[in-house]
């Protein structure tokens, strides 16, 4: 079967000399940049995969599909390292954390998910949406943007917590990113209002309004559930 590019922006290593593609064929391709040659075919998921993105230093993929899983996959000798399963419908969207130690993916059963890159484990399940969630991207270690029908949220990944709902576009958002140049030092330029739900979401929540501006209050109605827990209770954010 042919390999037919199911996103339109393939995910590049940073070094510039490969580059990642995911497929309807249910396999995922890696490429030299500067001849076009196919170096690997790496298969394993069941169905149509829909993401691939690499890990800072570009050592290892990540690929999400319609089989609700997630794989992690040695560059190198294109090996599939772990399997990460949680999710219970097709996972849209996938991003590394900027030091690589996490993983957040969006899915269609309207929650994100944190993963813990070293081991495989989920470290937290994020609540809010009522729709499926298209997208995630990280702006550092701690903070996350996700989206969703005409809906994008913010979360602090540290405690799991949303900082802010952002609405205004009035059909489905498909893709989110944080601009890398984005400078947090002009707190002082913007009038903020600031209810936050800790110290931490204060933090989280004055550094998103140097991009956005505007009044800001941590989301209300949201929860999250540590993966590992026993009980298998969400947590309520205030």
């Amino acid at each position: 079967m042919s390999h037919f590019f199911s996103s339109a922006i393939p995910s590049l290593w940073r070094a510039n000399k490969f580059f990642a593609t995911a497929s309807d064929d249910q396999t995922v391709r890696l490429w030299e940049v500067k001849n076009g040659q196919c170096l690997k075919i790496l298969s394993g998921h069941s169905k149509r995969v829909w993401s691939v993105t690499f890990n800072p230093d570009g050592n290892t993929l990540a690929s999400s599909s319609d089989d609700q899983t997630i794989r992690l996959w040695n560059v190198k000798n294109g090996q599939c390292l772990r399997v990460l399963t949680g999710h219970t419908q097709k996972v849209w969207s996938i991003a590394f954390s900027p030091d690589g130690h996490t993983l957040a993916s969006g899915s269609d059963d309207q929650t994100v998910r944190l993963w813990d890159v070293a081991n495989g484990q989920c470290l937290k399940t994020l609540y809010g949406y009522n729709r499926p969630v298209s997208s995630v991207a990280f702006n550092d270690n701690d903070l996350l943007a996700s989206t969703s029908f005409d809906m994008i949220r913010l979360w602090d990944t540290t405690h799991g917590s949303c900082v802010k709902i952002l609405q205004g576009h009035t059909d489905w958002v498909w893709s989110v990113v944080f601009n890398p140049k984005s400078n947090f030092s002009e707190l002082h330029r913007h009038r903020i209002t600031i209810h936050p739900i800790n110290a931490r979401a204060r933090h989280i929540t004055q550094r998103m309004a140097i991009i956005f501006g505007g009044s800001y209050t941590a989301c209300a109605g949201t929860s999250y559930t540590p993966c590992n827990s026993s009980g298998g209770g969400k947590q309520e954010v205030p």
